[in-house]
């Protein structure tokens, strides 16, 4: 009894807070920085999975090609996992929807009483073709004027900056694509520069290929050819990342940092500026 007495009076008390505003804190909690954590969570996710994946997804050996010739090769040798889109679609989605987030809580501040049509027409503004958004966009008509400025300027604007290197321009794209597909992803090989020869009698030879796209059960992809003579002394590095898939506004970046990319734009510069007006 005195366990549901208790439940009831922190029901109780809770209601209260509702009642006086408390609960609509823009600080805390607020519903864009839970977004934005949501989604940090998702991303962290996605390292997980590729981290657990690598274990034993792909492998790096190399074949002997005879007369001292060797090369090196990288196989992928198992699918990435199926839920890795599942969760790189939900962090885009959140990183998105963070941006809604907070526009609506401008909004709502100063056009407290917003009937249900005039909320459904809140969000952050990106124009279809990446142009300026103008002083009357219908997605900040209920803000003050100063804060429309700021989302003007945190929007993306073609002439401002190219729509490639805009991460809210990016992210809006592909959290659009996500709401119809999968975002596929790709594992690409590479062995760069990093060739170091410490020891040679002269005469040695490598060959670096470029970078290799990786497909499971395909078999290996070369990345170094090279001959091993008695009194060469060399190290060869190699790479793997996991890279957007080609056909998408982000292919060929690679996955993790770019989303790491897109949220810390998003909490360092749009909340950053827009918190001031909550």
């Amino acid at each position: 009894m005195r366990a549901r007495e208790g439940a009831t009076r922190a029901c109780n008390r809770l209601t209260q807070r509702r009642l006086h505003g408390e609960m609509n804190s823009p600080w805390s909690p607020a519903s864009h920085r839970r977004k934005l954590a949501r989604a940090k969570r998702h991303i962290e996710d996605v390292e997980a999975l590729l981290a657990a994946w690598s274990s034993d997804g792909y492998r790096v050996c190399e074949q002997s090609k005879g007369n001292r010739r060797f090369v090196l090769y990288a196989e992928q040798l198992k699918p990435l996992p199926d839920e890795l889109p599942l969760v790189v679609g939900d962090a885009f989605q959140c990183l998105r929807n963070s941006l809604d987030h907070i526009v609506f809580a401008l909004a709502r501040k100063e056009t407290p009483s917003m009937t249900a049509e005039q909320e459904q027409k809140v969000a952050f503004p990106v124009t279809k073709n990446g142009t300026a958004v103008g002083g009357g966009h219908p997605r900040i008509q209920l803000v003050k004027e100063a804060v429309r400025n700021d989302i003007r300027d945190l929007a993306p604007d073609s002439a401002r900056q190219p729509l490639d290197q805009d991460p809210v321009w990016l992210l809006d794209k592909m959290s659009n694509r996500d709401k119809h597909r999968e975002v596929s992803a790709i594992p690409v090989a590479r062995s760069g520069t990093e060739l170091s020869i410490t020891a040679s009698s002269g005469g040695d030879y490598f060959y670096i290929f470029g970078p290799q796209r990786l497909e499971a059960n395909a078999g290996g992809m070369p990345l170094v050819e090279f001959d091993r003579s008695p009194d060469v002394e060399a190290e060869i590095r190699y790479s793997l990342q996991i890279l957007f898939d080609q056909g998408v506004e982000v292919e060929d970046r690679e996955m993790t940092h770019t989303l790491w990319w897109m949220h810390d734009h998003i909490r360092d510069t749009v909340f950053q500026r827009l918190e001031a007006h909550l």
